[in-house]
């Protein structure tokens, strides 16, 4: 009796090295009898003695993989076919800034190898819903918030000439920092040279440091300063409300420091050459145009100036005056364009 030798036949998938693993379909044959068993040596120091195995290459290559069938009545056949494992890319990328105040624009460069063919396609995704398949995308971060900041995850998938993929997911590979708002008020917002002293209220939102500009040579770092100007005037106060990070916002407000029109009117002199009193001469503070006349009791004008430092020497038309009281009159023009009048006496004493 002479029995058939089974005739040991296989195919397998080809695959991508990191793709689940290679399968192998038996399609060895008898013309009688049955097959029983099966001993496949993957050419990778595995072996399996299914039917139909499966079998994880961890490398890319061509194994020589061998199938032994066994018939019913202990006739085998060999043969060895080459599976293929194809190489996958190598994934990586890095970016030339990794932080920044937002919009964090970020400049991606993709680093991804082959050793034996090209790498030929991209899929980046960002975690601020943006897609890219540029090799090496530009790509902004944009934080609409005004106290947080932000962290974005950057995922690449690089596909080969051979059709092969590979995947890297960097959490929180780019932080957006935020920008803060600066606000501020100012208490009052309105005054005058005898109440200078302003208390600063800090509105600010998400900042962390803080840097006050009164615009008259004085700076602060307080949180809420109170402030007192020197001088009358407007001033333009700045604030930069900045973070830890250095991203900062600056706002604005002006405040007025009115002028009071004031001055002073002696009631007596002495112009006696002792160098003291010897003038009268009002003072004067906000007054831009004066005109001042001194009359005697007869109504007679004995004296006028329109310089406001210039002051009656206690003459008339180069004659001494005697001691009396005389009446004067001032006219003025304050800093503010407004016109007032004012009388009033003095005393002359030798």
């Amino acid at each position: 009796t002479v029995y058939p030798i089974p005739v040991a036949n296989f195919t397998s998938t080809t695959i991508c090295e990191n793709e689940p693993p290679t399968e192998f379909s038996n399609q060895s044959t008898i013309v009688s009898g049955s097959i029983v068993s099966f001993e496949w040596m993957f050419g990778d120091a595995n072996v399996s003695s299914l039917p139909n195995p499966r079998n994880q290459y961890t490398q890319f290559g061509i194994y020589n993989t061998q199938l032994i069938v066994s018939s019913n009545f202990g006739c085998e056949d060999t043969i060895s076919n080459p599976v293929i494992v194809l190489e996958k890319p190598t994934v990586e990328f890095s970016s030339d800034i990794r932080e920044d105040c937002t919009p964090a624009c970020v400049q991606f460069l993709d680093l991804s190898s082959t050793s034996s063919v090209n790498t030929n396609n991209w899929e980046w995704s960002f975690g601020n819903n943006q897609a890219s398949t540029v090799q090496n995308p530009s790509i902004c971060f944009e934080n609409n918030s005004n106290e947080n900041d932000s962290s974005y995850y950057v995922q690449l998938i690089a596909t080969n000439e051979l059709g092969c993929r590979d995947t890297i997911r960097k959490e929180d590979f780019i932080t957006s920092y935020h920008y803060p708002i600066s606000l501020f008020e100012m208490t009052p917002p309105e005054t005058n040279m005898y109440l200078t002293e302003i208390d600063f209220v800090n509105n600010s939102i998400g900042a962390d440091i803080y840097h006050w500009d009164f615009a008259d040579g004085q700076l602060s770092d307080e949180f809420e300063p109170t402030h007192a100007f020197p001088d009358t005037g407007t001033f333009d106060i700045e604030l930069i409300a900045n973070t830890i990070n250095n991203c900062p916002d600056t706002s604005y407000n002006t405040i007025r420091i009115d002028a009071v029109t004031n001055f002073y009117v002696p009631n007596t002199f002495t112009p006696n050459g002792d160098g003291v009193n010897d003038f009268f001469i009002a003072k004067f503070y906000n007054i831009d145009n004066m005109k001042m006349s001194i009359f005697d009791k007869w109504g007679t004008l004995i004296f006028y100036t329109d310089d406001l430092k210039k002051g009656w020497d206690g003459s008339y038309k180069g004659v001494i005056a005697k001691t009396d009281t005389y009446v004067w009159k001032i006219s003025t023009e304050d800093g503010f364009g407004e016109t007032k009048e004012f009388k009033g006496h003095v005393f002359l004493m030798r």
